[in-house]
């Protein structure tokens, strides 16, 4: 079965969007508070990066550790010179702590604007860079791409404090209706992830130029499986793999042939180039 999830770090971003999908709470989920209508997952992980990763993990445990699943972080950032209440798609995490940056692959049309999302320790009330300020993205992004492709791991974030609206004066109402304001976008993402979902799915069996690459070359049994990964990788994108060839004419070894498909792959143009 192919799982879709959603995660969220508190319950008033969670109000607008169970009764929206029609979930239902589960009650054999002791460590975190889930709910679900099929195939779709939402669970609250609590705030912080730490947090939203265990939860992403503890999903995937309980959803069966399914490798087909697609994973999005919906919630508030701050951000110093945009309009209040705007919804933003991450193309870019960066861990404040770290200095360690992510690059959510974006291969669809999305309803809104992108931006940097900066995921930082505690509140920040100074916007110090142009972006958006919130604290769990890095650690669901790290965490989901651990059991999913990359293309189908996104963060939604609605601009919750501005220079001209401060922190202070976040309400749970202004939360609850402001995710409500953009429950057509995230459903958007939503359909569009589950298109990729389904033609991962179809080539998730030996994905068809595979077997023509190698016999190119002496793979190890590790790198035959980093091949399929990202063969099926390509296929997301680029809707099958005879392409793949091209990308690895000049290669010499399987060693340069992994890196040649790796490197077109994360060099590919985003839906908003």
């Amino acid at each position: 079965m192919l799982h879709q999830h959603l995660i969220v770090a508190m319950p008033i971003e969670a109000k607008a969007l169970i009764p929206f999908f029609r979930l239902k709470k589960l009650t054999h989920a002791p460590a975190f508070e889930v709910y679900r209508r099929d195939n779709l997952w939402l669970t609250i992980s609590g705030i912080g990066k730490v947090a939203s990763a265990a939860a992403v993990a503890y999903t995937h445990m309980l959803a069966g550790h399914n490798s087909f699943s697609s994973w999005l972080n919906i919630g508030i950032a701050g951000h110093g010179h945009v309009e209040l209440g705007d919804l933003f798609a991450a193309h870019k995490i960066t861990d404040a702590d770290t200095g360690h940056s992510h690059y959510p692959s974006l291969t669809f049309t999305l309803p809104c604007q992108t931006e940097e999302v900066f995921t930082v320790p505690k509140p920040v009330i100074d916007y110090p860079v142009h972006g958006l300020f919130e604290m769990e993205a890095s650690g669901f992004y790290y965490s989901a791409t651990r059991f999913t492709s990359n293309e189908l791991v996104q963060c939604l974030k609605v601009v919750s404090d501005t220079h001209h609206h401060p922190i202070e004066s976040i309400t749970p109402a202004w939360i609850e209706q402001n995710i409500k304001n953009h429950l057509e976008s995230i459903e958007h993402v939503l359909q569009h992830q589950k298109v990729l979902l389904e033609e991962l799915e179809v080539a998730h069996h030996v994905p068809n130029a595979f077997e023509a690459i190698a016999q190119k070359w002496r793979f190890s049994q590790q790198q035959k499986t980093q091949l399929q990964q990202l063969l099926r990788r390509w296929h997301l994108i680029w809707g099958d793999t005879t392409s793949a060839e091209s990308a690895i004419s000049g290669c010499r070894n399987s060693r340069e042939c992994l890196q040649a498909l790796s490197d077109t792959i994360n060099k590919q143009p985003t839906a908003l180039d």
